[in-house]
C-alpha cells in the first residue's frame, strides 16, 4: 500500500495543480452521455458505457481501428515465437499521468491483476482467455503466453487496459476518487462525479500527440429529451444516443450535424434454461410453477415467432435498425447468410404453446435495462406487448443498468432483454461470452446468464478460437452460430444504429460501430 500512498500523493499534486491551471474560459468540449461510466478502474467493467470512457484516459497494448481490426498502440509490434507464445515490442518513451515511464512491468502488473479486479459483470476476465504468463523480457519487450494456440489474442488485448505497476493494490475508492486513475491515455482525470461530470485535462505528453481540447467534460443526461435540448441551446458540444425519433428532425437543423453508423449491437431475449423452476415465471392465474417452460424449445420458439422485429425498428427505433436473426448483425466476419429473423407468426406461436402443454399460456416477468442503449426500455415493453398477445401474461421491469446488471449476474430472471455487441470484430467474443457452457477455469462463458449448456455447440467453439487458419475458424463460427440460433438459446430481436450529434461550429466525429464515444475520433471544424 506504500507504492499507493506515494502514487496518490504525486495524483493529487497534479490533479490539484491541473484543476488551478484551468480558467473558466479554458477550451473546454462537453459531452452528454447516455450513460456515464460506472467507475475509474479500467479493469473492474466490461460495460460499453464504461469502456467507451476508459479509452479517454487509459491506453491498451493493441488499439482498434474504424473497421475493429487490430492496430498499434502501446505496442508497436508483434510476432509469434511459437504455437502459445506471443512476443511484443513496446513504445518507448510514453509516459503515464503522474510522470512516470510506461515499461514492460506495468504490462505484467495490469494483466495479472484482471482476475481480481473485476465487478459485477465480470470484468476483463472474458479478455483473459488462454492467456497463462506474461514475461518481461527488456523493459520494452515482453511475451505472453496461452495454454493453446489463441489467434483471437490482439483483439483481446484491445479491452486490457495498463495501469502503473506503482498502484501496488488499490482499492474501488482509491479510483473513484481518482488517485489511482492514472493512464497514459490522451486526457487525466481532474474530477468524477457517479451519475455527474467527469472532468479531464489534456494530458500534454500524451504519445499519440497534443489533442485538441484542454479540458472535456462528460456530463451524464440520462434523459434523450433532456440530452437533446443540451445540445440545441449549446449546453453540450456531442451527444451520443442520439434517440431515434429525432434524428430526422436533428437533420434539418442549421447548427447539429448527424453522425451515425450501423453498430454492433443486438437487442436480445436471454430466456433461463438452467433451473426446473424458475423465479420469475407463474401459471396462467398468477400462482408460482414448479416447472420451468423456457426449457422447452417450443416455448422459446414461441417467443420468438411473437416478436414483430420490423414493427420494432418502424414504430419504436423509427427506422434507426434492423431485424435481427442471430447474435451478431449480419455481416459480421463469422456470422451466417444461412439465417434469417423468425416470421412474425402469433398464431403458430399460440399452438407451440398448447403443443407444449401451455394452452393457457403462463406469467413471466420480463426484466431489462431502461437506461443503457437507445429505446432499451421502449423496445422491452414493445416485447411484452406481443407476448401478451401469444397468451404469455409478461410484467415488464425495467430498471436502471446499475441494478439490472448485478441481478443478472447473480441469476435472479428468468426472462431478460439487453444489448450485446461482438467488440472483437467477428462472433467468437458473443459465442464464448454469451453461450458456452460458464466454465471458469477455462475463462468462458463469462457472461452466460441464461445457465443454457449445450457440450456439441461447447466444443465447437472451443476449436474455433484455438484454430488459426481463418477460413476454418470462419467455417466453425458460422457453425457455432448455426447451432446457437437453431436451439434458441438466445433470441435476438433487433440492432441497432449508432448515433451522435454534434453542433457544426464545435465538433465532428468519426462514428465508430462499436459505439464508443472515443476523443482520439473527433476534430475540430
Amino acid at each position: 500500500m506504500k507504492s499507493l500512498r506515494l502514487a496518490a500523493t504525486a495524483v493529487a499534486a497534479s490533479l490539484l495543480s491541473v484543476a488551478l491551471a484551468l480558467p473558466t474560459t479554458a477550451q473546454t468540449l462537453t459531452i452528454g452521455l447516455r450513460s456515464g461510466t460506472d467507475g475509474l478502474d479500467p479493469q473492474f467493467s466490461s460495460l460499453g458505457n464504461s469502456v467507451s470512457v476508459y479509452r479517454n484516459i487509459y491506453d491498451t497494448l493493441v488499439s482498434r481501428d474504424e473497421t475493429l481490426e487490430p492496430t498499434a498502440s502501446l505496442a508497436t509490434s508483434w510476432k509469434l515465437i511459437d504455437d502459445n507464445t506471443w512476443e511484443f515490442t513496446l513504445r518507448p518513451g510514453v509516459k503515464f499521468h503522474d510522470g512516470s515511464d510506461f515499461t514492460g512491468e506495468d504490462v505484467k502488473y495490469s494483466i495479472e491483476r484482471v482476475p481480481n479486479a473485476g465487478g459485477a459483470t465480470g470484468g476483463m476476465m472474458l479478455y483473459m482467455t488462454g492467456i497463462t504468463k506474461v514475461e518481461v523480457i527488456e523493459p520494452l519487450k515482453i511475451r505472453i503466453l496461452t495454454s493453446s494456440p489463441t489467434p483471437l489474442l490482439l483483439r483481446n488485448l484491445a479491452q486490457l487496459f495498463i495501469l502503473p505497476k506503482s498502484l501496488g493494490t488499490p482499492t474501488q475508492e482509491d479510483f473513484q476518487s481518482g488517485k489511482a486513475a492514472i493512464g497514459t491515455g490522451p486526457y487525466k482525470v481532474v474530477s468524477w462525479q457517479p451519475k455527474g461530470d467527469l472532468v479531464v485535462a489534456r494530458h500534454d505528453t500524451y504519445w499519440g500527440g497534443k489533442q485538441p481540447w484542454e479540458r472535456i467534460v462528460m456530463k451524464e443526461i440520462l434523459a434523450d429529451q433532456s440530452r437533446v435540448a443540451a445540445l440545441l441551446a449549446g449546453d453540450v458540444d456531442l451527444i451520443n444516443y442520439v434517440p431515434s425519433v429525432d434524428v430526422e428532425q436533428l437533420k434539418k437543423s442549421a447548427a447539429v450535424a448527424i453522425f451515425q453508423t450501423p453498430s454492433v449491437y443486438n437487442f436480445m431475449l436471454y430466456p433461463e434454461v438452467g433451473r426446473d423452476q424458475s423465479p420469475f415465471v407463474t401459471d396462467a392465474d398468477g400462482k408460482p410453477m414448479t416447472k420451468n417452460p423456457l426449457k422447452d424449445i417450443r416455448i422459446r420458439k414461441a417467443i420468438s415467432m411473437a416478436v414483430n422485429r420490423q414493427a420494432i425498428v418502424e414504430r419504436v427505433m423509427h427506422g434507426q435498425g434492423a431485424a435481427a436473426g442471430q447474435l451478431s448483425p449480419d455481416g459480421l466476419w463469422g456470422t451466417s447468410t444461412a439465417l434469417k429473423p423468425d416470421a412474425f407468426d402469433p398464431d403458430g406461436a399460440k399452438k407451440l404453446l398448447a403443443e407444449a402443454g401451455y394452452p393457457n399460456g403462463f406469467g413471466i416477468t420480463l426484466h431489462c435495462t431502461s437506461d443503457r442503449l437507445p429505446n432499451d426500455g421502449s423496445v422491452c415493453t414493445a416485447l411484452g406487448g406481443m407476448l401478451n398477445r401469444i397468451g404469455i401474461k409478461a410484467i415488464v421491469a425495467a430498471t436502471p443498468r446499475a441494478v439490472f446488471f448485478p441481478a443478472s449476474a447473480r441469476l435472479e430472471y428468468s426472462l431478460q432483454m439487453s444489448g450485446w455487441g461482438s467488440l472483437s470484430g467477428e462472433t467468437s467474443y458473443i459465442l464464448q461470452s454469451l453461450v458456452h457452457t460458464l466454465d471458469a477455469g477455462k475463462r468462458l462463458g463469462a457472461n452466460n446468464r441464461t445457465m443454457y449448456s449445450n457440450p456439441k455447440l461447447d466444443g465447437v467453439i472451443q476449436t474455433a478460437i484455438t484454430t488459426v487458419d481463418d477460413t476454418k475458424r470462419k467455417a466453425l463460427l458460422i457453425e457455432a452460430m448455426e447451432i446457437s440460433i437453431k436451439d434458441y438459446s438466445t433470441i435476438p430481436v433487433v440492432t441497432l444504429n449508432a448515433i451522435w450529434a454534434g453542433r457544426k461550429d464545435k465538433v465532428s466525429y468519426a462514428a465508430r460501430n462499436d459505439e464508443e464515444t472515443n476523443v482520439l475520433q473527433m476534430k475540430k471544424p
